[in-house]
């Protein structure tokens, strides 16, 4: 009798071991998948009525957008995902080097 209660609680230690593991594993594939999250685009600023501390402000939020761009291309591992990320990132740089190139005319007239 004695003998078969050790090996029961025995098997109760390896289901706690179990079932600890797996929690971990659940905790660790949450963090990794909010991780994986496409970013925001930042809004543009008005450069009729801009001032260059909005524009400064923009490049900011330009630089974060690529920055957890490129931390979504690294963690995603769906290809057609990782194309529409790149050319989500290629669009945006494209409208901010704009707004800066028609931003710097303005101000010279």
């Amino acid at each position: 009798m004695r003998i078969l209660k050790l090996t029961f609680l025995k098997h109760v230690d390896g289901l706690k071991v179990l079932v600890s593991g797996l929690l971990l594993a659940f905790a660790f594939q949450s963090n990794f998948v909010t991780a994986c999250t496409k970013p925001v685009p930042p809004e543009m600023p008005n450069i009729e009525v801009a001032v260059v501390a909005e524009m400064v402000k923009a490049q900011k939020s330009v630089k974060r957008y690529m920055k957890e761009g490129n931390e979504y291309l690294a963690c995603t591992k769906n290809d057609l995902q990782h194309d529409a990320m790149v050319a989500r990132m290629e669009k945006m740089a494209n409208k901010f080097n704009g707004l800066i190139r028609d931003f710097k005319a303005l101000k010279k007239k």
